[in-house]
């Protein structure tokens, strides 16, 4: 069931992670976790070569866009201002005091609703979601990012979203995909707190039927979905280790960094916990290792990104 409009302000008010995902992370009406998503915002950009889509858009045909589980809507917002004509709707479980912001553009709109719910994907009123998508409304380009802990079933999102599509229309997700990787073969589980967190990290979730690699099956599952001229890059960011030498990989080596250390006490606390019964002493101490490692760690350890879209037939 969705989040009511009630229900939703008053999460984001008090800062409760969302409920209707039972490991969610921390809401993006957190500061610190806003923060977070704004800087990750940034190096997603950064690492798509300074663009907000991969995809090979044209201003003129973009007349609909869809941005699924906006978080803070910064991308939404950006994506508007790019594309002025089009009209750009984000939504997600829970509301965020950037939605309501004085400099939104006029072509950009902000919905509660949960895209697991059947409601909000079909079109018909319905007392049990906050929105749902209008009949009328054909969507030129659709875009999700950092999907990985809230979507379970990648097939039926994909089917939705081809049903909710124009021809023509173009699709994007842009996911992390794990494992981590690294240069130096001397790191290792053994060696390296992070990789060892990053491995009992992925299997955990995997337990409760979140895949973080997922995003390697994207390009066939959009195949299997009906789309066409599917493509997908790959992206990197180091997040421990020497500190690079030109001036854009050292600022994306401290942003990543900067999301790793804000970032991992959410990502891990209340899986580690309920997942694998750990304590409080525990998911700390491998909190605090795991952001010394990013910040002073001699191991170059990297988060592997896809960036991955296709079109639907005319």
């Amino acid at each position: 069931m969705a989040l009511t409009q009630a229900q939703a302000q008053a999460q984001a008010q008090t800062g409760q992670t969302q409920p209707a995902i039972g490991y969610a992370f921390p809401s993006p009406a957190q500061k610190i976790e806003s923060n977070r998503l704004d800087v990750q915002h940034r190096l997603l950009v950064l690492t798509a070569n300074d663009q907000l889509h991969r995809a090979p858009l044209d201003p003129t045909s973009v007349r609909n866009a869809l941005d699924i589980a906006t978080g803070t809507g910064i991308w939404a917002t950006e994506f508007a201002r790019e594309f002025p004509a089009a009209n750009t709707v984000g939504f997600d479980i829970t509301s965020h005091p950037q939605h309501s912001a004085a400099d939104i553009p006029s072509n950009c709109t902000f919905e509660v609703a949960d895209m697991r719910n059947d409601a909000t994907w079909s079109g018909e009123p319905d007392a049990n979601a906050a929105w749902t998508m209008p009949k009328s409304v054909p969507y030129d380009y659709v875009h999700g990012r950092m999907l990985m802990a809230v979507v379970q079933d990648w097939p039926k999102l994909m089917a939705r979203c081809y049903e909710k599509m124009a021809p023509g229309a173009w699709i994007e997700f842009q996911d992390l995909n794990l494992p981590m990787s690294t240069p130096d073969p001397e790191c290792t589980a053994e060696s390296s707190p992070m990789f060892t967190w990053a491995m009992l990290f992925h299997e955990t979730f995997l337990k409760i039927g979140y895949d973080f690699g997922a995003a390697a099956q994207h390009a066939q599952r959009l195949r299997d979905a009906g789309f066409v001229d599917v493509q997908e890059f790959d992206g990197k960011w180091t997040v421990a280790g020497p500190v690079p030498d030109s001036d854009r990989e050292r600022q994306m080596h401290e942003m990543a960094v900067s999301v790793v250390i804000d970032g991992v006490a959410g990502f891990t606390r209340k899986a580690f916990k309920e997942v694998l019964g750990w304590t409080d002493e525990q998911v700390d101490e491998v909190v605090a290792a795991v952001q010394h490692e990013s910040r002073n760690g001699k191991y170059r350890i990297i988060a592997n990104f896809k960036y991955v879209f296709g079109r639907k037939p005319l």
